[in-house]
């Protein structure tokens, strides 16, 4: 007979803490894991491996194939009324066309989008917040026992044009975009959005939100000549998604997924994922078949910064078993509570944490 629920004796076939925390470490330690990354191949041979350890059936890697993106060097440069050239920080944004171009610097205006026609726009992009009793008022269920969603937000990773920021300037036929993170954490450049997989036909970059400013007074000031360059790899390849199986007492299939890749070395994005699904994997592998309620089919998707195409291929007959699907499970984004033993452990994992997208 199935159980639904976990007995205290059937805790010691989880895997400890430890090992779940070192399993995003060793994530995290192989560095960047964009799509088609050396990371990221590493992550596709490994995860193979941990499923196999685990004993899992019909363990596989699906090609999926989608764009990649892999920025070489980024500048930009911005010349005052006065003839002062200043250099900013920038980082090029994803799947944008390479390139250089030098044209006038415009502060884009949504009443009046047609300035930056033939111009390089300059864009303020703040992030969303949030309230996290929105999130508690749409959900059918929430646990917070202490009230800490009282008066707190969440930070979403997106403008509020999402995926889709350039499109307000390109629309009004801008040539090139600076986007300006004006309140982004930690004031830094580096944010990997939008990562849709759609190639944009503008040169552009993001600079942290205290450069935007610099540059906003600049123009406050009169006329400024802007010359940006962006070197960029681009292509097609083949990633893989990752899959393994174990049989229950029926047919029908449960999928626990997540996906093995990331915009950074991202312990959170989705190293936490992987570790998430792995740790379902040991625990479940370890349950007698008989006290598995459905056989569960385990899965780490490929390319979730190029567009979801993981995702979208595993969708599509023949890799999904749609007929005889009962549920799919997303493990995302995990993080643990604020301590003095979590702050160490950050501490060992990196020299210098810092809010990345």
């Amino acid at each position: 007979m199935v159980r639904d629920e976990l007995l205290p004796d059937e805790s010691r076939l989880l895997p400890d803490e430890s090992r779940i925390f070192g399993w995003i470490e060793e994530v995290f330690r192989h560095g960047v894991r964009r799509p088609g990354y050396a990371a990221d191949r590493w992550a596709e041979g490994w995860l193979q491996q941990q499923f196999r350890s685990f004993g899992l059936e019909r363990v596989r890697a699906e090609p999926v194939e989608m764009p990649y993106w892999e920025p070489r060097a980024a500048s930009l440069l911005a010349t005052d009324a006065r003839g002062a050239t200043t250099e900013f920080a920038c980082f090029a944004l994803p799947f944008a066309v390479p390139g250089e171009l030098e044209a006038d610097l415009v502060a884009f205006d949504e009443t009046s989008p047609e300035r930056v026609r033939g111009a390089i726009a300059l864009y303020d992009a703040p992030l969303m917040r949030v309230p996290h009793s929105v999130y508690a008022g749409l959900a059918t269920w929430h646990y917070d026992p202490e009230g800490s969603f009282e008066g707190t937000r969440q930070i979403l990773p997106f403008s509020r044009a999402m995926q889709d920021v350039t499109r307000p300037c390109t629309d009004a036929g801008a040539a090139g975009f600076i986007g300006a993170l004006s309140d982004y954490p930690g004031d830094s450049s580096r944010y990997y959005v939008p990562y849709d997989g759609t190639r944009r036909d503008i040169r552009a970059v993001w600079v942290s939100g205290s450069d935007g400013r610099r540059l906003s007074e600049m123009l406050a000031a009169g006329a400024v000549r802007a010359r940006l360059s962006v070197e960029a790899e681009t292509g097609t390849i083949n990633c893989y998604n990752i899959v393994g199986e174990l049989p229950g007492v029926d047919d029908e299939t449960v999928i626990i997924g997540s996906h093995h890749d990331g915009p950074w070395t991202s312990a959170v994005e989705d190293g936490s994922g992987i570790a998430l699904v792995l740790a379902q994997a040991a625990y479940w592998s370890r349950m007698p078949q008989a006290q598995r309620p459905h056989r569960l089919m385990f899965l780490l998707n490929s390319g979730h910064m190029a567009g979801g195409a993981g995702q979208a291929s595993f969708s599509r007959p023949p890799c999904a078993p749609r007929s005889k699907t009962r549920t799919c499970g997303a493990r995302s984004c995990c993080g643990r509570t604020s301590s003095a033993r979590s702050r160490r452990r950050t501490a060992r994992t990196s020299t210098s944490p810092a809010s990345r997208w």
